[in-house]
């Protein structure tokens, strides 16, 4: 039996063509033509594509976490600033800067 006749009886019992597990010609046609695509295939350029899609994948990882750490400190400012309570942000950055020049002048507020 050739295979016209063995695929034509197939069909007539089951109702449809045969599955590829079962069809050795529909296997060997396949795997044919994936062997003519790897030779065409560009490895410089599959490289570099593969390169640029890390460092995009780096980059939006990065903008991530900088959001992040963003929002972190906005948090944690509004928290000192709640701390604080009162005291006005203006006149504890002065205070700040005056200590600071304290410290380089070598003073010591304490």
């Amino acid at each position: 039996m050739n295979y016209r006749q063995w695929k034509k009886n197939y069909k007539k019992i089951h109702g449809i063509n045969p599955p590829l597990e079962m069809d050795k010609r529909k296997q060997y046609k396949i795997a044919k033509r994936a062997i003519k695509t790897i030779h065409r295939i560009d490895f410089a350029d599959v490289a570099a594509r593969i390169a640029e899609a890390i460092v995009r994948a780096a980059a939006d990882y990065m903008r991530i976490f900088g959001e992040m750490f963003s929002s972190a400190g906005m948090i944690l400012r509004n928290a000192a600033e709640n701390m604080y309570g009162s005291v006005d942000s203006g006149q504890l950055e002065q205070e700040i800067i005056e200590k600071w020049k304290g410290e380089a002048d070598g003073r010591d507020y304490d």
